[in-house]
């Protein structure tokens, strides 16, 4: 297919004396030498794969946990919390959780699905939205209540540390204010106060049945609440369970880390970053980069067998370009490089274990609504969410509160 990325192994080349292969991901297959020094080089630098269309979404609910260290030795994965791994996402100004999927705000079906429930609701309104992140789903309530002169109020709420937390976005009459660190299990809103509650892959990232309690709760008499929640079978989680995979390769089968590490620190106490030329005539350091070659092979390997696996062509990639700039850099900016990603990939693997653990099939789907149903919610509708293109997106589910 023309313009599709395709995994190469090529050569990377710094000042003609290291010598390190890597994994990069090019147009066409075209083959290059990558060389330190040329602009060039520059374009094999870390960046999200365009292949990946990998969605995450904000929970509060931390399901799983390691220890984490900077220094992993074992051969689990090291994670962090959810809370953390979630903050620091949202931190980064993502105003979703899909940002290789959809450009701007979310399109297509998801779009339609909400505009759909909104415009069921009344000029003078109040909208909640559960899991907020950044404020998708409120946004897109907000334009759409804008654009029709309407007066809604409309609030977001995340258990994350978000980055749009306590700053209001008025637009004609309508307001919203985005809020971190609250727990759609304990909300503080009063009794019978929201028409609509809208949650997209996030409610069942929470304990389910204390979130729709609240929900029917703060629900006015009538109010309707609606949600999309993964699917287990949707192309979001089958990429988040390749990625998982490639996780537990990496750290059970792999030691690039702790490679990495050792070449840092032979290249400073034997001078090697001073004094590149030398690196050639020394057996030690050869001798690491030889592992480290064969590591970062296999990680082209591992992502040939899982082409949805972007993200491992990414980790490769990143691995060779950060050693590579080894005597440019020193020891002190590449240890720290190396430290944010170790930081990343944990955040990483703890948001998508996340995810696949909060994936619904049609069993875990009718536990939600008959848990609706002892909150006091009617299931309205039940259906799965496609794309235009045919790709499974989640389960769309409405409910309203009774009267």
């Amino acid at each position: 297919m023309t313009g599709m990325l395709k995994v190469m192994l090529i050569n990377g080349v710094i000042d003609d004396t290291l010598h390190i292969t890597f994994v990069i991901a090019h147009r066409h297959g075209t083959f290059k030498n990558w060389r330190a020094g040329h602009d060039t080089f520059h374009s094999c630098c870390y960046r999200p794969s365009t292949a990946s269309k990998v969605c995450y979404d904000g929970g509060s609910t931390q399901k799983k946990a390691w220890h984490w260290t900077v220094n992993n030795t074992s051969n689990e994965r090291p994670s962090t919390s959810s809370h953390s791994a979630w903050s620091q996402y949202w931190r980064r100004g993502h105003l979703h959780s899909c940002p290789g999927a959809f450009q701007g705000n979310y399109e297509d079906s998801i779009r339609e699905f909400w505009h759909s429930t909104f415009a069921d609701l009344g000029e003078h309104s109040r909208v909640l939205d559960i899991g907020t992140g950044n404020g998708a789903i409120a946004r897109l309530a907000l334009d759409f209540a804008a654009s029709r002169g309407f007066n809604w109020q409309i609030e977001g709420i995340d258990a994350a540390d978000i980055q749009s937390a306590g700053i209001p976005v008025n637009s004609g009459q309508c307001t919203l204010t985005l809020r971190g660190n609250q727990s759609s299990e304990l909300l503080d809103h009063a009794d019978d106060s929201v028409n609509l509650v809208t949650s997209q892959y996030a409610i069942e990232y929470t304990r389910v049945d204390l979130s729709l309690a609240q929900v029917a709760r703060v629900l006015v008499p009538g109010g309707i609440a609606a949600f999309i929640v993964h699917h287990t079978d949707a192309n979001i989680v089958t990429v988040s369970r390749n990625e998982l995979a490639f996780f537990d390769y990496f750290y059970q089968q792999l030691n690039l880390f702790g490679e990495s590490r050792e070449l840092i620190q032979h290249f400073d106490t034997s001078g090697l970053i001073s004094n590149p030329t030398l690196i050639a005539s020394d057996p030690n350091a050869k001798e690491i980069m030889q592992r480290i070659q064969r590591q970062l092979s296999s990680i082209t390997d591992f992502s040939h067998m899982h082409p949805d696996c972007g993200f491992a062509r990414d980790i490769g990639t990143q691995f060779a370009s950060t050693l590579n700039a080894i005597p440019r850099a020193g020891r002190a900016n590449t240890e720290h490089v190396l430290q944010v990603l170790e930081q990343e990939m944990a955040a990483h693997a703890a948001r998508i274990q996340a995810n696949i653990d909060a994936a619904h099939d049609e069993q875990a789907i009718a536990k939600l609504i008959q848990q609706a149903s002892q909150s006091g919610l009617e299931n309205l509708s039940l259906s799965p969410l496609h794309r235009s293109s045919g790709e499974l997106l989640g389960w769309a589910l409405r409910f309203r509160r009774a009267v």
